[in-house]
């Protein structure tokens, strides 16, 4: 991405990595992407055509990977919860390491990983699992699905504590910045009683710059939060490319063919030795939203002190970037699953036409003209009602889109 293009000395080691390369794995766009260590798409891409006439090579062909169904039982990702979910085989191999030589009967705490409780509660019943996640659309959804409530703790880790446990083991994945993964160990470690083995998903160091310098600072903070470092399996965690990320890179990137799994994590192996002794360092607090849906669809609003509903922050309206370092993201005040964003000046009527719009659908007479009746009725004007019906009927469609992929 453009942030990490701009630092000289990570792209020069990327420009080095792909130089390694032998000629029949360079000319194969999918054989790169496998290799990688993590490279972001269009940061690898650039420099392997650069790389690809330096040696006066042609490209393979290959077909666009087709994208792989997402799990159905929970809410689609939303890139405000920086939500990205592992592929089944990873789902798998990591609930496998977690639950390898305890007793039956044993806990298993899942922070922010719902692909590993999905696969724990269906193939490792002889252990509990609980889920903590701060995500309420994932927690209701859960809910409705029969979950007992004990099992799913819908928390923040990062402004609040979750339950002690007294866990055998923990599947960590926490937002890939430093002061959340300081937050999430705090978390694991507090829910984890003496012996237990932590698996923390970390980005590689290929991922962007300064990823080095983060594993330097947590290793310093292991001993205060009661853990000691037990192992490290590079580039073991794929994830399934989610539908906000697809969007961002189908408008910067649309000629690409990237591979639903090219997103790939180091899995850092720790284990809890003492109590929790200090506070985590503080993670970024993006205020408070509130979540509307819109069938499928997850629209989450704020008051981000925009002067206008539905104003546009960015050519297109999609981010053309996942990172928290865009700056645009601080005057967003809506946001959908698929990366559309917008200013907003009134969050409460906007989320009642959302809401009217949403049972429209239920009732299967969602249209244009009922759009703009539910607005005249809650004094909105009719271009923002024309606008919002516009941007709930492409969502629609991609997310069943997805659906039916």
């Amino acid at each position: 991405m453009r942030f990490d293009v701009a630092d000289e000395g990570f792209c020069e080691t990327a420009r080095q990595w792909l130089a390694a390369l032998e000629d029949n794995t360079l000319a194969d766009l999918e054989a790169v992407f496998a290799a990688s260590p993590g490279y972001y798409p269009t940061t690898l891409c650039s420099l392997w055509r650069i790389e690809l006439e330096r040696r006066g090579l042609t490209a393979c062909p290959r077909p666009r990977p087709k994208r792989r169904n997402r799990l159905r039982a929970i809410p689609v990702s939303h890139p405000q919860d920086y939500d990205w979910r592992f592929t089944d085989q990873t789902a798998r191999d990591l609930t496998r390491c977690a639950v390898a030589d305890l007793a039956a009967g044993d806990t298993i705490v899942h922070v922010g990983t719902p692909s590993t409780f999905a696969v724990g509660i269906c193939d490792h019943t002889d252990y509990r699992h609980v889920l903590v996640d701060r995500n309420t659309a994932m927690a209701d959804a859960l809910a409705e699905d029969g979950h007992c409530p004990d099992d799913v703790v819908c928390v923040d880790v990062v402004s609040a504590e979750p339950p002690l446990l007294a866990a055998a083991a923990a599947i960590l994945d926490p937002p890939w910045y430093l002061g959340d993964t300081l937050a999430f160990l705090a978390a694991a470690s507090r829910s984890c009683r003496e012996g237990a083995l932590l698996w923390l998903c970390q980005p590689t160091l290929a991922a962007r710059p300064g990823v080095d310098d983060e594993r330097t600072v947590i290793r310093a903070e292991l001993p205060a939060l009661g853990l000691e470092p037990a192992g490290l399996h590079a580039a073991a965690v794929r994830y399934r490319m989610p539908h906000f990320e697809a969007m961002s890179l189908r408008l910067v990137a649309a000629d690409l063919p990237v591979p639903p799994d090219w997103r790939t994590g180091d899995l850092l192996v720790l284990r809890k030795m003492g109590a929790l002794q200090a506070p985590a360092t503080a993670a970024l607090q993006e205020g408070s939203w509130h979540e509307v849906r819109f069938g499928p669809v997850r629209i989450k609003l704020r008051a981000a002190g925009g002067r206008k509903n539905l104003g546009a922050l960015v050519p297109e309206d999609v981010l053309d970037t996942v990172s928290r370092r865009d700056p645009v993201r601080e005057y967003v005040g809506l946001w959908t699953s698929g990366n559309r964003v917008y200013s907003l000046s009134d969050l409460h009527t906007i989320s009642k036409l959302i809401a009217r719009c949403d049972a429209d659908l239920k009732d299967m007479t969602f249209s244009a003209a009922r759009t703009r009746r539910h607005a005249r009725q809650l004094g909105l004007p009719r271009r923002t009602a024309q606008k919002l019906f516009d941007l709930l009927l492409v969502e629609l469609q991609e997310h069943l889109y997805l659906e039916g992929a």
